[in-house]
């Protein structure tokens, strides 16, 4: 059984024990993560002479990227705050989603997207998907 389990009749119900074991395993992995991402921009930083901002290409569907993301947008505020932060912000979309949680983790991050970046581009999922897929001729993997 998933975290969330969905019957035929579509009453769902939730696994708060798996839901809390996740949560604490997802919390680790970031935090080792983020440490040495940061530790990354900053020799990048150092590096650079003339460092006027960040370009962060995020997507915000799952739960690692969506977290991870937030948390690495508030650290670059606390760091570099007088620098712009761009953020182009990959969000799902329903017909293309392959997960209920997906909606949920792109709300939650919506918050600290728009605290911690100077200007956030949206780009839809399906709209990027559709782009994509008229001039190769792709059909759907239904």
């Amino acid at each position: 059984m998933g975290v969330i389990d969905c019957t035929l009749t579509n009453s769902c119900t939730l696994d708060s024990s798996l839901v809390a074991k996740r949560l604490r395993l997802a919390t680790l992995l970031v935090a080792s993560y983020q440490l040495h991402i940061l530790d990354r921009f900053r020799k990048l930083a150092d590096n650079c002479t003339g460092l006027q901002g960040f370009l962060v290409f995020n997507a915000v569907g799952g739960g690692t990227s969506s977290v991870l993301g937030s948390l690495l947008l508030e650290r670059l505020s606390v760091d570099y705050g007088k620098k712009s932060k761009l953020g182009f912000t990959v969000y799902p979309s329903l017909q293309v989603s392959t997960s209920v949680v997906e909606l949920y983790n792109s709300v939650l991050s919506a918050h600290s997207l728009l605290e911690h970046t100077d200007v956030s581009v949206l780009l839809d999922n399906e709209a990027i998907y559709d782009i994509c897929r008229r001039p190769f001729d792709i059909c759907d993997s239904d």
